[in-house]
């Protein structure tokens, strides 16, 4: 996890965030394993990903490789 927020960081950010200034960050989403490919597979396990609502936004996960939890 740490090494790929160092190359977000280090790339501006992801390409859909914007600074202060308007620019866009030069992490794109081919670089990303999971998030925004709904449809795709897993590129572990090849489980088809799934987008699931999460609060306000959405998560792109793989049901094989990340299981929810429900705690009691």
């Amino acid at each position: 996890m740490r090494s790929d927020l160092k190359n977000s960081a280090e790339k501006g950010g992801a390409f859909y965030e914007q600074d202060l200034w308007g620019a866009t960050g030069h992490f794109h989403k081919e670089e990303i394993a999971i998030g925004y490919k709904e449809g795709e597979f897993c590129p572990v396990c090849k489980t088809e990903i799934t987008k699931i609502p999460t609060g306000s936004t959405t998560s792109y996960v793989c049901e094989t490789c990340q299981p929810m939890k429900i705690e009691s």
